[in-house]
């Protein structure tokens, strides 16, 4: 049986002179606190709290980097949570977190010039062979693997962007 593709949002990469990875859509408002701290990898959630954080959300707020998720729950009544990324230190900041939606896979295609793109770990570079090429004449790329891997860099003399559509497939 043939699975229906559900869209879950579109991303539009530009400012591709370093190399950037995309951020993953979030997916539904599941808590929020208005005052909280950040420290390393640690949220303390304070100030008035709504709905319920969990392992596995994506958190999003000022310092906090894209992709970055609750990982662990913090000490006991501490009403803190260990995330998978390094924030910028700072307090009293509004904290939201997300149902992170299954993303199965993405379409993804440059434009305005050629750009490099890989996924495992290394940061593409600008010049010829610095990554896997994607051409604006190539279709589509299809990608199924991790996306919160995936970088692009425009090549060398080019101005591009990327642009990027997440789907889910459901049954």
């Amino acid at each position: 049986m043939l699975q229906r593709a559900v869209p879950l949002g579109f991303l539009n990469l530009s400012s591709l002179s370093s190399a950037v990875s995309p951020t993953l859509p979030v997916g539904a408002l599941a808590a929020s606190a208005s005052a909280c701290n950040l420290s390393g990898s640690l949220l303390t959630l304070g100030g008035v709290i709504q709905g319920n954080f969990a392992i596995g959300q994506t958190v999003v707020g000022t310092g906090i980097p894209s992709n970055t998720i609750i990982v662990q729950a913090g000490t006991k009544g501490t009403n803190s949570w260990w995330l998978s990324n390094s924030v910028t230190n700072g307090s009293g900041i509004l904290v939201q977190a997300y149902v992170t939606p299954t993303v199965d896979f993405a379409l993804i295609r440059a434009s305005g010039g050629a750009v490099n793109w890989r996924d495992d770990g290394i940061a593409p570079t600008a010049v010829s062979g610095g990554g896997f090429p994607m051409l604006t004449t190539d279709p589509p790329l299809e990608y199924r693997g991790d996306l919160s891997m995936l970088q692009f860099i425009e090549q060398t003399g080019n101005t591009s962007s990327v642009q990027i559509v997440f789907y889910s497939t459901s049954g």
